[in-house]
């Protein structure tokens, strides 16, 4: 990872069509500076995505670029009725998260038709460092907090859990990295051990995991068997440690009661499914309800969301809305399968496809359990990653 070009210009050979916009230099910058936002106070980077959203809509070099890709008007429709539901409801917390969704969607669309491969590694090295930076303020928070032994990391982020996705995410890039044989590696491999020590400190017992899974299926994928091998070495011998001593999986004494509570949240979250099935009542829904019923019933459980992607998605935007995210997945899905048989038909590699499906594979999985991949610092990353799509469709238009 070279610190020192993260925001330098792009390299002579990529992007001629890009660069020839007067506003390119603009964009990447916004773009970068959004990645980076990511790892500091979600306020802070609720305004950058926002400025940089208006701004790729009011500049003509950006403005062109966002509903060029097939699906992407299935978003205005989306955000609009969510807008809509959550007013009727008078959830304007939800309201107003549909406008961040918005304006992160913006600035992934954006990303993804502007995409070179430079620009791409030098975005998913800015996530690297915001990771880095993230966990070393974890570090400093868990020293000026060590009279408290069971005291969770949260940096920035509103929720130890948040703050643990963002450096799992992290540390999936660095995997990402390594596989793609980038100059260096041994800093990304320096990278992920660094981002898993941000995990300890939040305390999920759940991320290690997910990132483990990420890992394992890129690996396959990438028929990168020997390193594999390694790292199912590594994961026998950590699972070895779990097992003689517990305590080094973070809240492992508390499995029990979490379950419990996540089965909580979903029975009352399902009970209100039912009361507006067609179209939910706007993002963060079970937040709305909680504000809303909690004092005539203590005895609801207090979360912001589901805990359950689906289960979450069906609360907040029922049949409707969530039958619009799933046509937009479906049609994402179709451009990764086809960009990846036209690549493979010309012998090229897509290793960029392969990493954009591991880490939707094991945020899908994390997803049953969490949704903190539904916020604004980690939802823009995961988009990020997802915008990757953009290089492999880029270079398929070029050997074509």
């Amino acid at each position: 990872m070279n610190i020192k070009k993260i925001f330098s210009r792009e390299g002579a050979g990529e992007g001629v069509s890009f660069r020839r916009n007067a506003g390119a230099p603009v964009a990447k910058l916004l773009i970068l500076l959004c990645a980076l936002s990511c790892f500091t106070h979600f306020n802070a980077a609720r305004v950058v995505i926002y400025i940089s959203a208006v701004l790729f809509v009011l500049m003509p070099g950006t403005r062109d670029k966002i509903l060029v890709h097939r699906g992407s008007f299935i978003i205005l429709i989306f955000t609009a009725v969510s807008i809509i539901v959550g007013l009727i409801y008078g959830n304007f917390l939800g309201t107003l998260c549909s406008l961040s969704f918005f304006a992160m969607m913006v600035v992934a669309l954006v990303t993804r038709s502007i995409a070179t491969k430079s620009f791409y590694e030098r975005l998913l090295d800015t996530v690297i460092l915001g990771g880095c930076l993230a966990t070393l303020g974890a570090i400093i928070e868990r020293i000026v907090n060590y009279q408290v032994p069971s005291y969770r990391c949260t940096v920035l982020y509103p929720n130890p859990n948040f703050f643990g996705l963002g450096v799992t995410l992290a540390i999936l890039i660095c995997a990402y990295k390594a596989v793609n044989r980038a100059n260096k590696t041994w800093i990304y491999y320096v990278a992920a051990i660094f981002n898993a020590v941000g995990i300890l400190l939040c305390g999920s017992m759940s991320l290690l995991p997910v990132a483990a899974l990420g890992i394992v299926i890129l690996l396959t994928i990438s028929h990168r068997y020997e390193l594999l091998a390694v790292f199912v070495g590594v994961g026998v011998l950590a699972l070895i440690t779990v097992i003689l001593i517990p305590q080094f999986l973070p809240r492992i004494n508390e499995m029990g009661d979490t379950t419990e509570n996540r089965i909580t949240i979903w029975s009352f979250a399902i009970r209100h499914i039912k009361e507006a099935p067609i179209f939910g009542r706007g993002f963060f829904a079970y937040k709305h309800l909680y504000n809303l019923l909690s004092p005539s019933d203590p005895t609801i459980y207090k979360a912001s969301l589901c805990h359950n992607i689906i289960i979450d998605s069906m609360l907040c935007h029922g049949i409707v809305g969530t039958a619009l995210i799933l046509s937009y997945i479906v049609q994402y899905t179709r451009d990764i399968f086809a960009c990846r048989k036209a690549l493979t038909l010309k012998n090229e590699d897509y290793i960029i496809i392969k990493f954009i499906v591991s880490v939707a594979a094991a945020i899908f999985c994390y997803g049953m359990i969490d949704t903190t991949m539904i916020w604004v610092q980690t939802g823009m990353i995961v988009l990020f990653i997802g915008a990757g799509l953009g290089v492999e469709e880029r270079k398929l238009k070029h050997i074509k």
